[in-house]
């Protein structure tokens, strides 16, 4: 009993085999949204976060790989979300042209939220595409 918790304490990690192969596909599910134009910032975080995920294994040090996977997974989930959500906005404001509604509050939603992206700030552009999508309601 003695020598199991001695080796949990130890730290003996295991190779984060899933989190690196969830981190990729993660990565490859942005760029296919298009994230390398919407948001870059973010997506290359991720990719950077990967690459030491990468270097720490090469290291043997585990734990760190894990933490940089988990984080290269989640920023590559941002990154995919927000650049689905632009163009998911920007082809409901097209749906919506001609129909004789005011679609200025969303387009300027639009812009913002693609600025916002483009800067690194996705919560910001998170919210400028609910309300984008509250305006087209």
């Amino acid at each position: 009993m003695l020598l199991v918790s001695a080796a949990a304490l130890g730290g003996c990690a295991a190779l984060p085999t899933q989190e690196m192969s969830d981190a990729r596909l993660a990565i490859r599910a942005a760029r296919d949204a298009g994230a390398e134009q919407v948001v870059p910032r973010t997506l290359r975080e991720a990719e950077q976060a990967l690459a030491r995920a990468v270097a720490s294994i090469e290291q043997g040090d585990y734990r760190v790989a894990r933490r940089d996977a988990e984080a290269a997974h989640a920023n590559a989930l941002r990154a995919g979300e927000v650049s689905r959500g632009v163009t998911a906005l920007a082809e409901a404001i097209r749906d919506a042209e001609g129909g004789g509604r005011d679609l200025g509050a969303a387009r300027a939603a639009l812009a913002e939220a693609r600025s916002a992206a483009s800067a690194g700030e996705d919560a910001a552009a998170l919210a400028a595409l609910e309300r984008g999508r509250a305006a087209l309601r």
